[in-house]
């Protein structure tokens, strides 16, 4: 389960595994099938490797949202990736990995190729990239 509180716009975002993904109690799911894709940077933790993955993949609309609430946004379908190619710990995606997933989104492990994993020996996260589940990187 997790769950997102914005306290600037009293949004709650929150999912349990199996049970879907909700914005203010109404479910919500990422059904974008946006050809020209939006994506979400770092307020403050960007780098010239997400600007790279930019330009790489002719994504020139890029909203800006700090924390999770970029994973959440993701979830709604307001935005269709977000590459995190800096660090982050566990705490800082648990809750919105879940929303996002519930919502029909995937957070990848740039090393593993796979779904981010928790509790793990180090509280580390690999650099990942959070799209909508049909797009691929």
């Amino acid at each position: 389960m997790g769950v997102v509180y914005i306290p600037v716009t009293t949004d709650v975002y929150f999912a349990q595994e199996g049970l879907g993904a909700f914005k203010n109690h109404k479910k919500i799911i990422n059904n974008s099938a946006r050809k020209e894709l939006i994506a979400s940077d770092s307020n403050f933790h960007s780098t010239s490797l997400v600007k790279s993955f930019f330009k790489k993949h002719n994504i020139t609309k890029i909203n800006r949202f700090g924390a999770s609430i970029k994973l959440c946004k993701l979830a709604e379908g307001i935005i269709d990736v977000y590459p995190r190619l800096n660090g982050t710990k566990e705490w800082d995606t648990a809750s919105g990995h879940i929303i996002a997933n519930e919502a029909g989104c995937k957070l990848i492990d740039i090393k593993t190729r796979s779904e981010l994993i928790y509790n793990k020996p180090s509280i580390k996260n690999n650099h990942f990239i959070a799209s909508r589940n049909d797009l691929n990187f």
